[in-house]
């Protein structure tokens, strides 16, 4: 079965002639198997059920990080489950899959599907996965999907915080045991993020097309998506998008442009989609305790500094006055120079590992990158800052 709500997110969906490089999770072993829909809308109350404490018990760090507008908007947890509603008419979607470990169909995995209503106007989704652990003996996980940003406001845009996600949590889970009973219901331990979006927002950007496009050339390491794409409506480039598949994802889109000028023109959003290895790995996040002790600052500013999007965006004439700066030799400059501007169209150097490496290293050192449609005659950079949330501009400067 296709994880497609585990695709949820508040950037623009991509057009037919982008690829979709968002990776989808396989609650299901492949091969053959069969699915089934029950083909209606079905929706739980949020009345029942032992629900997890809310985070009056933890010392937060949300109210520190409710600042500058970082904030989380997508939220998946995974958890033992006690018992379930294996009925089909109680799901959405129900499939059965023959295991890999049983070749001779003598154990078929099963997984379903529904949504239910955490608040009016907003949604989770919810999934059951069986799974034969021994000789006899099956395990049930649950998970819990949702933007814990619409359970505080269902028509708005915003981000929720650390504390307004944990009382999010608890109303999803609530709601969910409608069809299902959580193991050790009542402790965040049980909980484990197995994919959460933290996203800021940046105002007052004057050209966010020409700066997401001028962000999209930079080398970041490990990253094996890089990639622009279009809103054919917008008229210009709208959403960078860099990482993996497998660890995590960091975009950085026209929120304007992308909900039809609800959002203040200039927002431009920058977010990062970070599955189990990136949460666990730069932001110390494996269970729900750890989000409510820990925060979401430390994940969010590594995948910030890792995603270059910070970097200056300059003309022609700026990057020359910066790479001069560096007082390298007449011909090390000419040739770094060089290798700046290739970039900038698109048409990449190919080096060996070692001019390369050194170019990039100079590159993140100046912090710059050439965006091919500014105007040459003048010294023009712009970035965006992290701690103001907003795009600094200079024109006429004598370098960075």
């Amino acid at each position: 079965m296709t994880n497609k709500a585990d695709t949820w997110s508040e950037a623009p969906g991509e057009v037919a002639s982008f690829p979709a490089f968002v990776n989808t999770e396989e609650l299901a072993d492949s091969g053959g198997g069969f699915g089934h829909s029950n083909g209606k809308e079905a929706f739980c109350g949020v009345e029942g059920g032992d629900v997890p404490p809310n985070s009056r018990e933890l010392s937060l760090l949300s109210h520190t990080e409710s600042i500058a507008e970082l904030g989380i908007d997508h939220l998946t947890v995974q958890f033992l489950v006690d018992d379930f509603d294996s009925s089909e008419g109680s799901w959405d979607w129900s499939s059965r899959y023959p295991s890999k470990r049983h070749n001779d169909g003598s154990f078929l995995r099963e997984s379903y599907s529904r949504r239910v209503e955490i608040v009016p106007g907003a949604e989770a989704l919810v999934k059951v996965s069986v799974r034969k652990v021994g000789l006899n003996s099956f395990m049930s996980f649950g998970f819990i999907e949702f933007n814990p940003a619409r359970v505080v406001n269902s028509q708005g845009y915003g981000l929720a915080t650390v504390e307004d996600t944990l009382g999010a949590l608890t109303d999803a889970v609530k709601a969910s045991t409608c069809v299902l009973t959580p193991v050790n219901s009542d402790e965040w331990t049980s909980y484990k993020i197995r994919r959460i979006d933290v996203a800021r927002d940046f105002h007052g950007v004057r050209f966010p097309s020409a700066l997401i496009r001028g962000l999209a050339p930079i080398h970041r390491k490990s990253s094996r998506v890089n990639a622009v794409y279009s809103d054919p409506l917008s008229a210009g480039a709208q959403t960078l998008i860099v990482g993996t598949q497998k660890s995590g994802l960091v975009r950085l889109y026209d929120k304007s442009a992308q909900t039809k000028g609800a959002v203040e023109p200039g927002t431009v959003r920058w977010e990062v989609q970070a599955r189990q290895e990136w949460a666990t790995r730069y932001g110390g996040l494996q269970t729900i305790e750890d989000l409510a002790l820990r925060g979401i600052h430390d994940l969010a500013r590594n995948r910030w500094e890792w995603s270059a999007m910070g970097s200056e965006v300059t003309s022609i004439a700026g990057m020359v006055s910066a790479v001069l700066s560096l007082g390298l030799k007449e011909h090390q400059a000419t040739t770094f120079v060089g290798y700046l501007v290739r970039q900038a169209a698109f048409c990449p150097w190919i080096l060996s590992p070692s001019p390369a490496k050194k170019y990039r290293d100079l590159q993140g050192d100046l912090g710059i990158v050439v965006t091919a449609g500014a105007i040459d005659s003048l010294l023009f950079s712009s970035r965006l800052d992290w701690e103001s949330s907003t795009e600094i501009v200079s024109v006429g400067a004598e370098g960075k």
